[in-house]
């Protein structure tokens, strides 16, 4: 058990990181170049949000089969 609550415990803390850079003042830029080819300077961002939906979608699913694994245990 100690394990998956230390797993748990870093997955929190990287959500933290990838949400707040998502909430940060040069997000409010995004709607000017949502269009932007990725392979052009300046769509770094399409690159840290994938990221960050990835690690979203991680957590959720984690969380989801540690619950399902308590319960029919």
């Amino acid at each position: 058990m100690d394990n998956e609550a230390a797993d748990l415990a870093s997955l929190s803390d990287k959500l933290n990181i990838k949400t707040s850079l998502a909430g940060s003042p040069a997000a409010y830029m995004r709607p000017i170049i949502r269009y932007w080819p990725s392979f052009l300077p300046g769509s770094g961002f399409k690159t840290q949000a994938k990221i960050g939906r990835d690690l979203v979608n991680h957590a959720i699913n984690k969380l989801c089969q540690l619950f399902y694994d308590k319960v029919h245990m």
